[in-house]
C-alpha cells in the first residue's frame, strides 16, 4: 500500500506488529505519530477511508486467511490467536470483508484444492 502521509505509514507499521492485541493500541499510536487520537482517526478516515481499528482488523483478517488454508487448525483457535474477543465477532468481520464465513472459505478452499489435483 502506497501511504501519502508518512505518519499514517508509521501507524501502520505499529499496527502489523501488535494485531494480535485485542484493542488498538492508541496511546502508542499517538506517541508515534505525533497526533492525538481524534487526528489520527481522521487522517486514517481521509488517507484509508477507515478507521486505525478497521486497518488492525483487516490485517488480522488477512493472517487469519492464511491460516485457514491449514485444516489442522481450529476457525475458533484463529479467532482468539487473531485477538477477536470470540468466534462470533470474528465470523462478522471476516465476512464483511470476504463475504464468506470462515467455514465457507475452508470448504471453498478445500472444494478448489480436490478439483486442481484432478487435472
Amino acid at each position: 500500500t502506497q501511504f501519502a502521509d508518512a505518519r499514517v505509514k508509521a501507524a501502520c507499521a505499529v499496527l502489523e506488529g501488535c494485531f494480535r492485541q485485542q484493542d488498538v493500541p492508541y496511546e502508542k499510536l499517538c506517541v508515534v505519530t505525533g497526533l492525538s487520537r481524534s487526528h489520527l482517526d481522521r487522517l486514517f478516515r481521509l488517507h484509508l477511508g477507515h478507521t486505525p481499528k478497521t486497518e488492525m482488523n483487516t490485517i488480522r483478517l488477512d493472517c487469519a486467511l492464511r491460516w485457514l488454508l491449514d485444516p489442522q487448525r481450529a476457525i475458533k483457535s484463529i479467532a482468539y490467536e487473531m485477538g477477536f474477543s470470540d468466534a462470533s465477532q470474528f465470523t462478522k468481520w471476516f465476512k464483511n470483508l470476504y463475504g464468506k464465513t470462515p467455514k465457507e472459505t475452508r470448504l471453498w478452499y478445500d472444494e478448489f484444492s480436490h478439483r486442481a489435483g484432478d487435472f
